[in-house]
């Protein structure tokens, strides 16, 4: 029974076969259609290539013959700027004659007024003569014209000189003033990093001696004061101060400043002002480098 089911259900399904097969060759079919279209497309950009090759090498021989015009297009420019040359060399030999021949012209009217009673028939040429005097008269002063002219563009061109002169000394002498400004700045810089370090040497003095003042001195807080015993300029105080190791008191808050300002009094402290006179800029700083205030 199941060997019989079997061969029925293979003849049943096996009319289905000679269907797919005729699917695959249309397939098939298809394929080789879009082989052959593809072929002749290929054939069709090689003959294009072609086409395109032969155009470049027509676009070479075309531009190899633009380079020649070229080049005989430059030899035949140079050509006429040597003609040009030998001509202005002439008009200006022509010009030179032209004005020999003007002043002997002058000459001959001369003579023509001198003779103008003898020789009436010379009169219609004094009269011509005279003509071209007066176109000669006419180009003086068309020159005379053009040469005011020029002489006004040198004016103003002179005038414009002087103004680009005077700006470049104005940007020089901002140039200088800031390479001042700079220099000041950095001794400041190289005078600051000086008294860090003394003051550096200070404290490792002070922390040493930390716990004691010297004979003279008074301890209020973490530090030694001392009062001098004769009055005299700031100047002095200071460098008497840097002397024994220390500098003018800077008074940094009330506590420190109670023991020693107040009453009839007068002692110099750590500060001092400046002004630039070229800027007219102001500081007020302290002994120890500090920039306090300035305007």
């Amino acid at each position: 029974m199941n060997v019989s089911a079997c061969n029925v259900t293979l003849l049943e399904e096996f009319p289905a076969f000679p269907s797919e097969r005729e699917q695959l060759f249309l397939i098939k079919d298809q394929h080789l259609k879009q082989i052959d279209k593809l072929l002749q497309e290929k054939n069709e950009l090689l003959e294009k290539n072609k086409q395109l090759h032969q155009d470049r090498v027509s676009l070479n021989e075309k531009n190899k013959l633009l380079e020649q015009e070229k080049d005989q297009l430059f030899n035949e420019k140079r050509e006429l700027l040597q003609n040009k040359d030998k001509l202005e060399n002439e008009t200006k030999k022509y010009l030179q004659e032209n004005k020999l021949l003007s002043e002997e012209k002058y000459k001959l009217n001369l003579e023509k007024n001198r003779l103008l009673q003898r020789y009436s028939q010379l009169k219609q040429e004094k009269d011509e003569m005279a003509k071209d005097k007066n176109e000669l008269l006419q180009n003086k002063l068309e020159l005379e014209k053009e040469k005011n002219e020029l002489l006004q563009e040198n004016k103003q061109l002179k005038q414009q000189n002087c103004n680009l002169y005077q700006e470049k000394l104005k940007l020089q002498e901002e140039k200088d003033l800031l390479e001042r400004k700079n220099k000041e700045l950095e001794d400041e810089r190289v005078e600051k990093e000086k008294q860090i370090s003394e003051l550096r040497a200070i404290i490792s003095t002070v922390e040493a001696n930390k716990s004691r003042c010297p004979p003279g001195w008074q301890r209020f807080m973490s530090s030694c004061y001392q009062l001098s015993a004769e009055a005299n300029t700031w100047m002095y105080a200071k460098q008497n101060c840097e002397s024994k190791g220390a500098q003018l008191m800077m008074l940094n808050d009330e506590t420190e400043q109670r023991p020693f300002i107040g009453g009839v009094l007068k002692i110099w402290i750590g500060l001092y002002g400046k002004i630039e006179k070229n800027t007219l800029i102001w500081y007020l700083k302290g002994v120890d480098g500090r920039l306090l205030k300035s305007g």
